[in-house]
């Protein structure tokens, strides 16, 4: 194993890297993320009656193993108050009872200055809040407060200075002058409202960019560069054209519910939010082109993203977004951008609390200071092993006597134990040195497994995502018990060079959705892909996944129909079949009347085959089935949703994460709480037509994904594990139904939840094959 074998040697040319075939383990070299160096922002929490204290929590954003210091305060000038802006060094602050403005100093929380009321307006929530400056000097008096009301067509500014008012901007005719009067009156039937501004911020001067959010049948998003302007001793708006928006986004259908808008070192960023799958996209504005476009990779930069605005901090290495979500105080989140996790801590909040992210130094503060420590990145997880140290059999003595006697032994001895490993340990025993190198040839996978050779078999999938920061597919072995280099890498192929979604994975293919251009089959093993030029997405939530025997793909006949199945609020749902054959350009299209809504959300199930049909698995606990008899033929198509069997008592509202699975010739579902605090197993019982609980799998593992999930039996362990697309750095998580348990592969570490581990949002579990 690896951790007998001692360092990892970087690859050499004709190895991973500068071979597209070859499948190796990484170079140690390879690490973790780093989390942002200070200084970063501090995440602020309000507890007791009134506001009346606040709690400072610094290295937040720090590495698991390291607590979380907390610093509560009682500071008079943020007392009873919110923070809506932080920006300059300067907080501007709402009081919630009096609806009155301030500015204060955000390191020594003084420099106070009073802003007039906002009279009627006041009436109206604060949307944005910006500080626009001279950008020559930091005093308050050179400073404006730009406010965007919520929900309403105004924008209300004020300089910093005695004397100074509110000056009122009404845009609402303005903007509606974009638009055509019959999409106005649409618009104003569908209940839409006025239209308004929900997001901006500032690009240099009085100049702002600015977004407008219309939520009317799909939400769709324009944003628009304007200036304010002091037109005959009032202000005024200045509209530039607008700005170019993504007319599709990396994950298909799903809707981003929300849109942020930030600057940072001089470049304008775009934040695309997805609360159902809790994923973000990143784009950057191209200013001679005046257009948003997708950062494929997000490098040296961290976002903080706050319920009224987004701060960024300097880091080095892939970028890192750091958010919490509405209704939700008890957890930090951190999305990875270069492989689409995500990983989640808990916090100290106070469940009415709103946490805000503001950079200031309480250190610098004389006000009296009470030092917690609260370990809350670490969860509660016995470490019975963790300090547990291995000498390598390869280390040296003083003397050097080991290395000599390991040059001094025979090649063909070492040539003759490579004949012997298996597959991660061939690699490993080549990955060890130069002399190991030489006797043992690069695997040729295709030629090893047509000639049956078992030793380089995989007797379970592997967890697979990409990384697009090192442009490499990532391939986890949930066998190797290893808490480093479990993995191999492979390169992505230059034809999937652009962000793609993982929508399912049967039998060694992948189906992957690239957005608004092509879908694609692709098998990582045999380096094959088939693609067909296909515009993607109806605006309803989709499950796609293609319905072929794997032996009837191939590049050449293309013989492998993809099916969509849309599921629409009302009782309906749209079947679509999309030819990859080359040439045929049909996409068939059948709508099915159901007899019941079926609630589910694409994104968190994937169809299980049972029984010559297919089953879905929705957010009520219903199962749904989708037969296919002939795809030539509408009437050989059938979608009903059963009646029984009923969800398991108590799961309905509380479930975070439901899986369906085959497994033994069972259908098999899997209920996961919030975070894993709790798993359910269950068996449908076909005669009784009810779900049984289930506490042993019959020797079989279960590995569960979003977009596919597959069972296997073991050949060397027990089975009742289930594997889910979770790590703790390179540990692989699964759940034990033997000890109700989360485990680490590597370590004798469990827990009872998964804080401190990285959920792999856009990954499938996949079973090589040649």
């Amino acid at each position: 194993m690896v951790g007998e074998l001692g360092e990892v040697s970087p690859p050499r040319e004709g190895e991973f890297g500068y071979h597209s075939e070859d499948m190796e383990i990484p170079s140690a070299g390879e690490g973790e993320v780093s989390p942002p160096a200070s200084p970063c922002p501090w995440l602020v929490f309000d507890d007791g009656e009134g506001y009346k204290t606040q709690t400072f929590c610094c290295n937040i954003t720090g590495p698991p193993s390291s607590s979380v210091k907390m610093y509560p305060k009682r500071i008079p000038v943020l007392q009873n108050k919110k923070v809506v802006c932080c920006s300059h060094g300067k907080l501007v602050l709402w009081d919630v009872d009096t609806k009155l403005l301030s500015l204060c100093n955000s390191t020594t929380f003084d420099d106070i200055v009073s802003l007039p009321s906002l009279h009627h307006l006041s009436n109206y929530g604060i949307d944005t809040c910006l500080l626009l400056d001279c950008l020559f000097d930091n005093k308050l008096d050179d400073l404006m407060v730009v406010i965007f009301l919520e929900s309403f067509p105004s924008i209300v500014c004020c300089s910093v200075g005695s004397g100074s008012e509110w000056s009122e901007i009404a845009y609402g005719e303005q903007l509606n002058a974009y638009f055509p009067d019959d999409l106005i009156e649409k618009f104003e039937c569908a209940g839409v409202g006025p239209l308004f501004f929900s997001r901006a911020t500032v690009i240099c001067d009085s100049i702002l960019i600015v977004n407008l959010q219309i939520k009317w049948r799909d939400c769709f998003f324009l944003t628009w560069v304007i200036e304010i302007v002091e037109e005959e001793e009032r202000l005024g708006l200045v509209f530039f054209c607008p700005v170019g928006v993504p007319n599709g986004t990396f994950r298909g259908p799903q809707t981003p519910i929300n849109v942020y808008l930030l600057e940072s070192c001089g470049e304008i960023f775009c934040l695309y939010f997805f609360t159902k799958a809790l994923a973000f996209e990143v784009y950057r504005l191209n200013f001679d082109d005046l257009v948003f476009e997708r950062v494929k990779e997000v490098r040296d930069i961290a976002f903080f993203v706050g319920e009224r605005y987004c701060l960024s901090c300097p880091i080095s290495g892939p970028g890192l977004i750091y958010f919490t979500t509405y209704g939700d105080t008890d957890n930090l989140y951190c999305f990875y951008t270069h492989d689409d996790s995500i990983m989640t801590s808990p916090l100290p909040c106070p469940l009415l609390s709103s946490p805000t992210w503001m950079f200031c130094n309480v250190m610098a503060h004389d006000m009296p200071l009470r030092l917690e420590e609260n370990h809350c990145n670490k969860g509660i997880i016995s470490m019975q092993g963790k300090n547990s140290t291995t000498q390598s059999i390869w280390e040296f003595d003083e003397n050097g006597e080991q290395g000599k006697r390991l040059r001094d032994l025979p090649l063909d001895m070492f040539e003759e134990v490579s004949k012997h490993l298996v597959a991660f340990d061939y690699l490993s025993f080549r990955a060890a040195s130069k002399i190991f190198r030489s006797v043992a040839p690069p695997i040729s996978w295709r030629r090893a497994l047509s000639d049956g050779l078992g030793a380089y078999n995989f007797s379970c999938p592997l967890l697979m995502f990409a990384n697009r920061a090192e442009n490499v597919y990532k391939f986890v072995d949930p066998n190797i018990n290893s808490s480093s280099y479990n993995y191999y890498l492979m390169r992505i192929p230059d034809s999937l060079k652009n962000p793609t979604t993982i929508c399912y994975s049967h039998q060694g293919w992948l189906l992957l959705l690239e957005p608004l251009r092509a879908i694609h089959l692709y098998n990582p093993f045999t380096r094959d892909i088939i693609s067909c030029n296909r515009r993607y997405g109806e605006g309803v939530e989709e499950s796609t996944f293609f319905y072929s025997r794997p032996s009837a793909i191939t590049t050449s006949n293309g013989d492998c129909p993809i099916i969509s199945v849309g599921f629409f609020e009302e009782k309906k749902t749209m079947v679509k079949v999309i030819s990859t054959r080359p040439g045929d350009e049909i996409v068939r299209h059948f709508d099915v009347e159901s007899n019941r809504v079926f609630k589910v959300e694409s994104h968190l199930t994937s169809p299980a085959l049972f029984q010559d049909a297919f089953y879905y698995l929705d957010k009520q606990g219903c199962l749904g089935k989708l037969k296919i008899t002939d795809l030539s033929l509408g009437d050989n198509l059938s979608w009903e949703v059963l009646d029984k069997p009923q969800c398991p008592d108590g799961l309905i509202d509380s479930s975070y994460h439901n899986y369906l699975v085959e497994s033994g010739g069972e259908l098999i579902s899997v209920f996961v709480g919030h975070l894993g605090k709790w798993v359910s197993v269950y068996r449908l019982n076909g005669d009784e037509e009810a779900w049984e609980t289930v506490t042993d799998l019959g020797g079989y593992d279960l590995y569960l994904s979003p977009c596919s999930s597959l069972s296997a039996l073991t050949k060397t362990r027990g089975g009742n594990r289930i594997y889910c697309p979770w790590l703790r750095g390179s540990e692989i998580v699964f759940f034990s139904l033997d000890t109700g348990k989360w485990h680490f592969s590597g370590s004798r570490d469990s827990s009872c939840d998964l804080y401190g581990t990285r959920m792999h949002l856009n990954s499938c579990w996949v079973m090589p094959t040649w």
